[in-house]
């Protein structure tokens, strides 16, 4: 088994595409074109003949090439039939030809006793739109409070929309206007909008006044 560094330009799209595709834990995050729009650039380890592929998203700080996700990018890991073992994770790992490494990892592929730093656990949110009602409300209950939100705005009502300069307003204007407009997400939002691969939500009270909104980009997964 061989585990090759491709560089950007190197990798055969459709064949990476086809292995995430089929990987046990596939992902809209491991597609080119969703890494293509969030990564400053990125690179990929591939096993033999795309059986397994693992993207290195790369950004540049003060002159300083590293290895580390961009901020809509939540994890990286091997995509697979099968859940790769340890032995083959390090073996991928270990051709990264950077220094500095910062990688958010499933914990499957985690990498404690390298670390020299404690272990961070983050909540992340992943749905389809095919399990029932009661079995996704439980899945996010201990992320927030569906009920209470249900209560607050009992009559409301939801809209669809193409706009995406709305959407990205909204953002700014919950979060104090700290955000800033993430090239990345313009371009990641901006690309699914154009192949009808995402939904823009907007949820109005009784007065007409936006109280919540929502990006979906959907995948075959």
């Amino acid at each position: 088994m061989t585990v090759a560094y491709l560089k950007n330009i190197e990798i055969n799209r459709n064949k990476w595409d086809e292995c995430v595709s089929r990987a046990f834990n596939a992902q809209v995050f491991g597609y080119t074109w969703y890494l293509d729009s969030v990564c400053w650039d990125w690179d990929g380890l591939v096993e033999g003949n795309y059986n397994m592929v693992f993207p290195v998203p790369i950004t540049k700080r003060f002159g300083v090439t590293m290895a580390k996700n961009p901020q809509l990018l939540p994890f990286v890991t091997i995509y697979s039939r099968i859940k790769p073992s340890a032995a083959l994770f390090y073996e991928f790992f270990n051709n990264i030809p950077f220094y500095n490494i910062k990688l958010n990892l499933l914990p499957f592929n985690a990498l404690p006793q390298f670390s020299l730093l404690p272990e961070i656990k983050a909540e992340f949110a992943s749905f389809d739109l095919i399990t029932d009602y009661d079995s996704t409300l439980q899945k996010f209950k201990s992320m927030f409070d569906m009920k209470e939100c249900l209560e607050k705005y009992n009559d409301f009502t939801v809209m669809r929309t193409q706009n995406l300069a709305d959407y990205l307003s909204f953002k700014s204007l919950v979060n104090n206007k700290k955000f800033v407009e993430n090239d990345g997400l313009k371009k990641l939002l901006s690309y699914a909008l154009r192949f009808k691969s995402i939904g823009i939500f907007f949820c109005f009270d009784s007065s007409n006044t936006a109280v919540a909104a929502v990006s979906i980009v959907k995948s075959d997964n």
